[in-house]
C-alpha cells in the first residue's frame, strides 16, 4: 500500500489545475458533485509526479465534501491509480487464466529480461514492471 516514507505533508491543486478542478466539478448537477472523483484523482496524479500521496487524496476529498476513505477505496480500487512513487515508464501485463493461456508468463519474462528487472522497479525509478489482473 502506501509507504509512509514518501509521503508528502501537504497538496493543493496548482493554479492551472485548480481551475481545471473547478471545471471538471461543474460538469456534474449539485449534490452529484462526488462524481467528480475520477477525474480529479487522475489530476491529482498527474500534478503529483504520476502517483497519489495521501495529501493529494485527502485534497480532492475535501473539494468533494467526501469521506477520505471513500477516495482511498476508489483509488486503490483503480489500477490508474499509484499510491507510491513509480519510475518514468510503468509496463503492465495482464496475468489472468485468459492471458496466462496466451502466453503472459514470456511476455512477462522478455519484459523482465529486456529491463533488466525483477517484478518490482529499479532503485533509481526509471521503470515499473507490474503484473496485474484486469477487470471485466
Amino acid at each position: 500500500m502506501m509507504d509512509s516514507k514518501q509521503q508528502v505533508q501537504g497538496f493543493v491543486f496548482n493554479g492551472e489545475n485548480g481551475l481545471e478542478a473547478k471545471k471538471i466539478i461543474a460538469r456534474y448537477p449539485e449534490g452529484r458533485q462526488a462524481s467528480a472523483v475520477l477525474p480529479l484523482l487522475d489530476l491529482a496524479q498527474r500534478q503529483n509526479g504520476g502517483w497519489l500521496s495521501q495529501a493529494a487524496m485527502e485534497h480532492v476529498a475535501k473539494l468533494l465534501k467526501m469521506a477520505k476513505i471513500r477516495v482511498l477505496e476508489i483509488a486503490t480500487f483503480y489500477t490508474m491509480y499509484r499510491l507510491n512513487p513509480v519510475g518514468e515508464f510503468v509496463v503492465q501485463v495482464c496475468t489472468t487464466t485468459p492471458c496466462a493461456l496466451r502466453g503472459c508468463k514470456e511476455v512477462l519474462n522478455a519484459c523482465q529480461e529486456e529491463l533488466k528487472i525483477e517484478g518490482g522497479g529499479e532503485p533509481d525509478m526509471i521503470s515499473i514492471l507490474q503484473s496485474i489482473r484486469e477487470q471485466s
